[in-house]
Parts: structure tokens; C-alpha cells; sequence
């Protein structure tokens, strides 16, 4: 990534989820559909999708 001009690298502290609030933000949500414990790799791929997709929904246009 840093061969890439213009790119910002940022490493956050570890333990630190503070420094990540968008980061930790995500994953509360996601916890919402996927119980705290659970394994991600035991979930389908399209189900993630669809689940990030129920997170992240499509921006409508206002104009």
C-alpha cells in the first residue's frame, strides 16, 4: 500500500478500540444478526453480503 501515492497508512495501537470507532461501530452491528462467539467463517458469503448490505443501505438521490 504505501508504493501507492497518496495513501494514508494508519496503524492503530492494539487493544486500543478507541483509536477504531468506525471499525468497532461495524462490528456492533454486525453482532446484531451474528451472535457475539459465533464464528464469521462458519457464515456463508452471501449471507455477509447481505447482511452488510442490510447495514449499509444504498443512498438515495434527493435532487
Amino acid at each position: 500500500m504505501s508504493e501507492i501515492e497518496g495513501l494514508g497508512v494508519y496503524f492503530a495501537q492494539a487493544y486500543s478500540s478507541y483509536e477504531r470507532g468506525r471499525n468497532e461501530n461495524f462490528n456492533g452491528l454486525l453482532r446484531e444478526f451474528i451472535p457475539k462467539g459465533s464464528s464469521l467463517k462458519e457464515q456463508n458469503h452471501n449471507l455477509l453480503e447481505d447482511y452488510t448490505k442490510a447495514i449499509n443501505p444504498q443512498k438515495s438521490c434527493l435532487t
